[in-house]
């Protein structure tokens, strides 16, 4: 079996095991393994939505799989489906990310009150209030009359600050568009 220094399996011991088709981003088995034959579709999908397979007696999560066989290493650091599918492991759709950058890629939390991103009541003050928060630091934005006028407030500051959203990028471009030119 061939692992790397860190016991971790390598681009090698992956090709010899598993194909990987990067425009699908589906793994297949390349010789018949357990009950699985050859040319069936690797792994499973686990409790949380992402799919992983067994290797060599060491779970391994699929995304991880994807760019280890195309970029020869695992990334250094957590890595980000684009479209927020889980089991898309297309390698198009995956980015190495740190923690605050997959952050800014999250969908809305289930316990989210308010259905905005950013956006709390405030009891103390009786308003809506927007924080953003980048690197692990909060940025306190503002209080507002509305949880509209204060997700529009955040939205303003993701656009500056959440760099690595490519939604948040894109509004700022179309702010940038709607702004007057200056004569």
């Amino acid at each position: 079996m061939a692992l790397s220094d860190h016991g971790q399996l390598t681009q090698c011991r992956l090709k010899e095991v598993l194909g990987y088709n990067p425009e699908t981003g589906v793994f297949v088995w390349l010789a018949a393994r357990g009950n699985a034959r050859a040319g069936a579709v690797a792994g499973s999908t686990d409790g949380n939505g992402y799919r992983s397979v067994a290797i060599d007696g060491r779970r391994y999560l699929m995304h991880r799989l994807a760019w280890l066989y195309v970029w020869g290493e695992f990334p250094p650091c957590a890595i980000d489906h684009r479209d927020h599918d889980k089991a898309n492991n297309r390698i198009a759709n995956l980015r190495a990310v740190n923690g605050s950058q997959n952050q800014q890629n999250r969908l809305l939390q289930a316990n989210n009150k308010s259905g905005y991103r950013g956006v709390v009541w405030n009891k103390g003050v009786g308003r809506w209030q927007s924080s953003i928060q980048v690197n692990g630091t909060r940025t306190h934005i503002g209080l507002f009359d509305t949880p509209e006028s204060a997700y529009a407030a955040y939205q303003a500051a993701a656009a500056r600050m959440h760099t690595h959203n490519p939604a948040a990028r894109a509004r700022l471009k179309h702010l940038l568009e709607e702004k007057p030119k200056e004569q």
